[in-house]
């Protein structure tokens, strides 16, 4: 994958609603951008595991930064939002790409969307 370019995965549903997600904050004064990345959760659970595929456990999520510098995760596979150090703390993020704000409304506004 081209680290400039947002691209849609197939194996997962977390990409596209993470991206959908991430088109409601790209107004705010604050800060959005999509984490691609390998978690705990899917990397530690044996019904997962695959030796055969290395990004078995790549996950996206949506970390949103607000106008008073609090940062959220989204994590859109449980609906839930937390705090970005307690996510951390939880899943042990290991990053292998990120795409920034202006990335995300490139790609919306591309004819790839």
């Amino acid at each position: 994958m081209d680290g400039n370019k947002l691209t849609k995965n197939k194996n997962g549903h977390c990409y596209n609603r993470a991206l959908l997600m991430s088109r409601a904050f790209l107004d705010e004064k604050g800060d959005v951008q999509l984490l691609y990345a390998s978690i705990d959760s899917l990397r530690l659970n044996p019904k997962f595991i695959d030796d055969t595929n290395q990004l078995y456990a790549d996950h996206c999520i949506v970390e949103v930064t607000s106008e008073k510098s609090n940062h959220f995760i989204i994590d859109t596979s449980t609906g839930f939002v937390y705090d970005k150090k307690i996510y951390w703390l939880m899943e042990h993020p290991k990053i292998r790409k990120i795409n920034k704000k202006d990335s995300i409304i490139k790609f919306i506004e591309s004819e790839e969307y």
